[in-house]
């Protein structure tokens, strides 16, 4: 509840014209970190060269966000974090739009339907790895099958199940 109170405040202020907002500022700093710094650059540098709406626009879109970790490319900014205890990267772009997200799953975060699926058609497989991926207003699912002799990449949407690569072990 202190979460929505906060992002509330946030959006508020900023629709208000006030321009950089410190809360928006304080809150980020307080509760992420940057990645790795590049050559000379340290961490608190590369904090400070994220743009003011890329960091009030994760705080908005992810209040619950902890243990954030941010690096920058010439195009793109990227940030990996816990949301509600889920690992996931997050990628904006330089205007500050969210590009896409890519969470860390396990067989109940999957979708009931695809799950049903996945007992049926692929039952001597176990799961080994899953992904949710959020692009565009649109999101699917990359999971990873096991059985003895292979690996079995499926990719899941609303439009149905799709097989990718398998990999002999």
């Amino acid at each position: 509840m202190k979460q929505s109170i906060k992002v509330f405040f946030v959006g508020f202020v900023l629709s208000l014209g006030l321009g950089n907002s410190t809360i928006a500022q304080d809150y980020f700093a307080a509760h992420h970190t940057a990645a790795a710094p590049s050559s000379s650059t340290s961490a608190a540098e590369e904090i400070l060269s994220i743009p003011e709406i890329i960091k009030t626009n994760f705080v908005l879109l992810f209040p619950n966000a902890t243990d954030a970790q941010w690096s920058i490319s010439k195009k793109s900014i990227y940030v990996s974090f816990l949301n509600q205890g889920r690992k996931t990267n997050a990628c904006f772009d330089a205007k500050g739009k969210l590009s896409y997200t890519i969470t860390n799953c396990t067989s109940a975060q999957l979708p009931t339907e695809f799950t049903q699926m996945l007992s049926s058609t692929y039952d001597e497989y176990a799961l080994f790895n899953a992904k949710e991926i959020t692009s565009k207003g649109i999101i699917w699912y990359q999971i990873i099958l096991e059985n003895d002799t292979e690996f079995l990449t499926l990719y899941y949407s609303s439009e149905g199940i799709e097989e990718g690569k398998r990999l002999k072990k």
